[in-house]
């Protein structure tokens, strides 16, 4: 007999966003050692809870050209991004954005979260961001991602 209580529609819609989350957070880590430039591999990786209890925040990972942040709210958890305009990055921000949209389709998830992207406000002053996470909070642990070139990438230095 089963004597745990069933989950609320409203819990496997959050465990699915969290899922969801955590591989848009390892695609954009993959997607930030492909970058060419070390000033640009650095982030900044926060989980609030070992930080501080401040909401709606759970988790966030910036970088000077990447914004993704699990948040909480009134109608469960959120996924907020933000990416660097500047068209020299155009190649890296077009992943990041597909990877968002890609992984919380219907179709990849087992509970739709489709409207768990907030897209309300899309920041896009990214390096001011990190720039000010450095400078107000240097307790945040800032570290370097090492350059891994992609598939593509390799062989086009391997041919030259």
């Amino acid at each position: 007999m089963n004597t745990q209580p069933s989950k609320s529609f409203q819990e496997l819609k959050n465990e699915a966003v969290v899922t969801s989350y955590l591989a848009i957070t390892k695609i954009t880590k993959q997607i930030i050692s492909s970058i060419p430039q070390e000033a640009l591999r650095y982030m900044i990786e926060i989980d609030r809870k070992a930080f501080e209890s401040i909401k709606p925040k759970i988790h966030e990972l910036v970088s000077p050209i990447f914004y993704l942040c699990l948040r909480d709210s009134k109608m469960g958890y959120l996924i907020h991004f933000g990416y660097d305009t500047n068209r020299d990055f155009h190649v890296f921000t077009n992943q990041f954005i597909r990877a968002v949209f890609k992984l919380t389709m219907a179709q990849y998830t087992n509970v739709d979260i489709e409207d768990c992207i907030q897209t309300d406000s899309i920041i896009t002053d990214i390096s001011g961001l990190f720039d000010e996470l450095q400078f107000k909070h240097p307790s945040y642990p800032c570290k370097l991602v090492k350059y891994k070139p992609s598939a593509v990438k390799r062989k086009i230095l391997s041919v030259a």
